[in-house]
């Protein structure tokens, strides 16, 4: 039997503050691998579903380079966004024994994946996005199949927009449009293969409304046990925070114009042992990562431990 899913991921560079809590999250997504290609040794916390493939920059970039026959000595790691097409095709042996392959960003905590992506909705679509108007970069999951695996080949431009240095974010719009037929501006209609593009409300402080169709995203969102919730929405459960427009000022455009990150001002992002989180749950907000309100803590008799 095929085990679910498979999400790869790239990382150069010392971990970011947040990774133990990043691996926390995935650790309660038993049945979800993940494999993390970085320059750096594996971090503290430990899960039996988060391996790391230890690689030099250069070196990860070559073998790009080799299976899409492209000199990429221009590439940088933000650069590297464009490349996440080609991951499935480049490390295509990794995906043997999975029904699905895709690619993650690490500023993410996970919810409870399964609990949206389930083997129904998987065995249902060859394409999922948690965006409704293109395809989201930080999770984007695909069928283990040869035309998705190659279907960076498809993307308008490729070869032009891969060989010019500057980030043209190729893994989001340009990629959808190889699955989904755009009929007007940002708006998705005509599935070329079953896609699910659907809008899970993931990133706070973009131009998208959020889920009341203003722009008062919640400022704490709540993790516990697996589960990831929001303030002013804590009956209703999350996939996961990207939490992008808090962490960088050149990422965090809002309505009415880019102002600070508010994570840019903060001397620590984490205030708390990240031994915790499995126990006491943690929360994400413009004030970093740290301690659940007390409020928001399960008695300890409810608290489960991740299998594995």
């Amino acid at each position: 039997m095929r085990k679910p899913l498979i999400l790869f991921s790239q990382w150069f560079g010392p971990w970011p503050e947040w990774i133990e809590f990043f691996v926390e999250s995935c650790k309660w997504n038993r049945d979800i691998d993940w494999l993390i290609f970085t320059d750096q040794e594996p971090p503290q916390n430990q899960a039996p579903n988060v391996r790391y493939r230890k690689i030099d920059f250069d070196a990860h970039k070559a073998l790009i380079a080799q299976a899409i026959g492209f000199d990429l000595t221009h590439v940088n790691p933000l650069k590297l966004c464009d490349l996440k097409p080609t991951l499935g095709h480049v490390f295509s042996a990794e995906t043997e024994g999975y029904r699905n392959y895709g690619h993650c960003d690490l500023d993410l905590i996970f919810g409870d994946i399964r609990s949206f992506y389930s083997d129904d909705v998987l065995e249902r679509y060859e394409v999922l996005s948690t965006h409704d108007d293109r395809m989201s970069g930080h999770l984007c999951v695909l069928r283990n199949n040869a035309f998705n695996k190659t279907a960076f080949r498809r993307i308008k431009g490729w070869r032009r927009k891969v060989m010019d240095p500057h980030m043209h974010a190729i893994d989001e719009y340009r990629f959808g449009n190889v699955f989904v037929r755009p009929k007007f501006w940002r708006r998705l209609t005509e599935r070329r293969v079953p896609a699910l593009f659907e809008e899970r409300f993931t990133t706070p402080l973009t131009r998208k409304p959020w889920l009341d169709g203003t722009s008062n995203f919640p400022s704490r969102w709540y993790w516990q046990n697996g589960k990831l919730t929001a303030e002013g929405y804590t009956d209703r459960e999350f996939i996961y925070l990207h939490f992008m427009n808090w962490k960088a000022s050149t990422s965090h455009v809002v309505r009415g114009g880019a102002t600070e990150a508010p994570w840019a001002r903060l001397v620590r992002i984490v205030s708390m042992d990240w031994r915790l989180a499995a126990t006491d749950g943690f929360m994400i907000s413009h004030d970093g990562i740290g301690a659940l309100p007390q409020s928001r803590r399960q008695p300890p008799e409810q608290a489960v431990e991740p299998a594995g």
